[in-house]
Formats: structure tokens, C-alpha cells, sequence
């Protein structure tokens, strides 16, 4: 306190207790003080506001207790958050937030900004969460339908050579010329779509080509295509020949 010329005096961040003295009157030239930070307790010297060129005191982060009151309040820039003070004679909120007097003051326009949106923000947690728990209601196709009800036509537990043959007639319309996709020495190729789905090209084999003489030769050509895997050549599923099973 024996330095009357003194202009500045920090002392922030370290673990000064007990309280502020009187005698800091002394520093007549003093403009900034900075005390915070520290655990200085009691009320606050009502000399500082004595001070004539004090233009900012920081006193947040301490334990001041009592009011402010007497010639501190002409401090141009208080600041006093933080601290165990009263709200009597306050400076304003920003300054002296974190004490036990009142709360610090929100502005209303800041509370209209706010509150629509944590209201939308509600609104839409509610709304995926209803979402989430409904139950999703999948319409299937009619030809999903049938596949499910009788499977792949031509996997080994399904298969009907039969009731294959027959769908193929079906799907065919009885090899109607609309469904034919192409003509050749042996036979013409048609184009069905199966009760799963399944699009298959169909070979009726014209009738000279289903005499005995060339049953031995189509049923080798058949079991040879049958075990030939190439991106080239169609995949054979099976065949049917006049008093002969299906396979």
C-alpha cells in the first residue's frame, strides 16, 4: 500500500485469503485491480469506490460476502460473479452472475429465440419415436405370393415336373406365338414368366425332332447342358419329353 503511484495491480490465480484492507485507499493513481481468482473472503471495501482514477475491479471467483453499497457502485466496470454477495444494489447480471441474490436475468428476445426450438426439437424426438414403433406393414406382390406358397419351381424339395409344365402352358397361353422369342432348325424359344417370378426361355422342340431316333441323342445333349456351367450358354433346368417323366 506504499506505492501511491502505482497504476495496475493484478494478483489473479493465487490463494489469497481473509479480506481485502481498508488502506487500499493509499493507491490513489491505481485504474485496474485485479484480485480474482483467489479466496478472499468479507464484504468489500467500500474505500475502493474512494479511488478517483479506478476505472475496472475484478473481484469474481472469491468469497465476498455483504452488499454492494457505498461509493464502489461508481466503479465504471464492476465485476463481482461468483462470489456469496447479495443482490441489493447489484451491477448487472453479467457481472454478477454465480452469487446467492438473484438469478442472472435472460433477455426476453434470447427466451423467444429459445423456446420455439427446444419445442421443435421435442416434437420431432416424439415423432421418430412413434415412427419407430409402428409396426411396418409390407404389401406383397402378387407373384411374391405365390412364391412363398410354393417356392422355387425348380429347387430339389419343390420340384413338380408336372405342375411346372403346366404353369409353363399357362404362362405361355399354350406357346402362343406372342410369347415366341426366336425360331431355329430344332425348335422355337419362347419367353415365360413363372407364378414366382421367374423368367424362363422355353424350347419346344418341333415334331420330327421328338421321334425315337432322336430321343437318345436329346437326352445326352440334355444331361451335357445340364452339367455345363458357362456365362455363355443358358442354364438348363430341366426337360420334357411325351410319355416320358419330367426331369
Amino acid at each position: 500500500m506504499n506505492c501511491p503511484k502505482l497504476h495496475k495491480l493484478i494478483l489473479r490465480n493465487n490463494r489469497f485469503i481473509r479480506s481485502i484492507p481498508s488502506t487500499i485507499v493509499n493507491l490513489q493513481e491505481l485504474g485496474y485491480l485485479d484480485l480474482s481468482h483467489n479466496f478472499i473472503s468479507g464484504k468489500i471495501p467500500s474505500q475502493l469506490g474512494e479511488i478517483p482514477r479506478l476505472y475496472k475491479v475484478d473481484l469474481s471467483m472469491n468469497n465476498l460476502t455483504g452488499t454492494i453499497s457505498g461509493p464502489i457502485r461508481k466503479v465504471p466496470d464492476l465485476i463481482v460473479s461468483q462470489n456469496k454477495l447479495d443482490s441489493e444494489n447489484a451491477p448487472p447480471p453479467q457481472e454478477f452472475k454465480g452469487n446467492k441474490g438473484k438469478p442472472e436475468k435472460v433477455p426476453s428476445r434470447l427466451v423467444v429465440i429459445i423456446l420455439p426450438i427446444v419445442l421443435l426439437l421435442i416434437l420431432v424426438c416424439i415423432f421418430t419415436f412413434l415412427c419407430l414403433r409402428r409396426p411396418k406393414v409390407r404389401k406383397a406382390k402378387p407373384t411374391e405370393t405365390k412364391k412363398t406358397r410354393r417356392g422355387d419351381e425348380f429347387s430339389v424339395w419343390n420340384y413338380d415336373g408336372r405342375i411346372t409344365f403346366e404353369e409353363m402352358i399357362v404362362a405361355t397361353e399354350d406357346f402362343d406365338i406372342k410369347y415366341c422369342i426366336g425360331t431355329g432348325g430344332y425348335g422355337s424359344v419362347y419367353r415365360a414368366q413363372l407364378p414366382s417370378g421367374k423368367v424362363v426361355a422355353l424350347k419346344k422342340l418341333h415334331h420330327s425332332e421328338t421321334e425315337l431316333a432322336f430321343l437318345e441323342s436329346f437326352q445326352t445333349e440334355a444331361r451335357l447342358l445340364s452339367q455345363i456351367r458357362h456365362r455363355n450358354i443358358v442354364k438348363l433346368y430341366g426337360f420334357c419329353l411325351p410319355r416320358i417323366a419330367c426331369s
